[in-house]
């Protein structure tokens, strides 16, 4: 096997724990989208469900489908816009769905269509929605099941934070429906209000405010060879990387087709058994090279992410979010479940 990501059952489900601690099971909507953040969405599911939680967000019918053709009574919540022809399809299998265009309300109309939609409100993410002098028209045509927004910078800005949710609350407060939610991970643990569903993503995984929460995925690479340079040698493709004579490089078995980003070339590292080892070179599709001491073997694993390099961390020096080092983690990965036997 050359690469692979270890999912952490155990360390999910603690996390869990803590949020439990604050927000019952009941009102609680697990985000599973994009595979549950690379996680493998139908074990994250299974392990909610052993919970209590059994409301669940995705992005696309079919991530909604596969959940429920294994857990066929849990509600499945579409956070996207569906095409109006997959409309009828997805109420028939129970899926819930948002609505954010009259066009759509009109739709649903003529086809006399009942099912669970809750309408997007944009009360400043600027995506998609109704806006406040739309969501008026929308309830007097047709009722929903739920209303929700999403907040634009509840990790690092609490003053808009505070101004969408006052938004919210104001427009939604004589709204009479099952669900009102607007409040997501960084959310729910920073502007705690009382609602009917709190969408809960990142923290799950452990990839944010990991004082509190545990990292849930390692991903690590196989060393596949190692050589020792007989004199200056450029590393990788464009040269972008000068080795002096006597230097040791390994090759790993991982590259951006498996989730590595380019920008981590000459810039991130690697950890294997208490040191951190530097890439060199660009990263290729399939490997990747660091600079390494004799303690590092053929065949060893080299942790890209995990308990020791933390995929916040990562993400800060490479500019970017959790998130996209997450979800970058491909389908060619293995992923292997760990759970401590009870």
């Amino acid at each position: 096997m050359n690469v692979y990501a270890i999912i952490d059952l155990d360390a999910f489900k603690k996390n869990l724990d803590k949020i439990l601690e604050k927000i019952p099971a009941s009102k609680v909507m697990a985000i599973v989208k994009a595979n549950a953040y690379g996680h493998g969405s139908i074990k994250i599911v299974e392990s909610a469900i052993e919970k209590g939680i059994n409301f669940f967000g995705v992005a696309r019918i079919e991530e909604a489908e596969e959940i429920l053709n294994i857990f066929p009574k849990v509600d499945v919540l579409v956070l996207s816009p569906i095409m109006k022809s997959d409309i009828e399809n997805a109420v028939s299998k129970g899926i819930h769905l948002t609505i954010s265009s009259f066009e759509d309300i009109e739709y649903i109309l003529e086809n006399k269509i009942n099912g669970n939609f809750h309408y997007a409100l944009d009360t400043g993410m600027g995506r998609i929605g109704f806006m406040e002098d739309e969501i008026y028209r929308a309830f007097s045509m047709l009722k929903p099941i739920g209303i929700y927004s999403h907040l634009s910078s509840a990790d690092n800005d609490n003053e808009y934070t505070n101004m969408q949710i006052e938004k919210f609350n104001r427009i939604v407060n004589d709204l009479d429906v099952k669900y009102k939610h607007i409040l997501n991970s960084f959310g729910s643990i920073n502007n705690y209000e009382d609602y009917d569903l709190y969408r809960l993503g990142i923290i799950m995984y452990g990839a944010e405010m990991t004082d509190i929460f545990k990292p849930v995925m390692t991903f690590k690479a196989r060393v596949n060879h190692i050589k020792v340079l007989e004199k200056d040698t450029y590393i990788g493709y464009s040269k972008t990387y000068l080795a002096s004579c006597g230097e040791k490089i390994a090759t790993i078995s991982c590259g951006y087709a498996d989730g590595m980003l380019r920008s981590m070339s000459n810039r991130s590292k690697v950890y294997f058994n208490g040191k951190y080892y530097p890439i060199v070179g660009n990263i290729c599709m399939d490997q990747f090279m660091i600079k390494v001491d004799d303690d590092i073997k053929v065949n060893d694993y080299v942790e890209i992410f995990g308990n020791n390099i933390l995929v916040g961390d990562l993400a800060k020096e490479l500019n970017t979010i959790s998130y996209e080092l997450l979800c970058a983690i491909s389908h060619r990965v293995k992923r292997i479940y760990w759970m401590e036997e009870k």
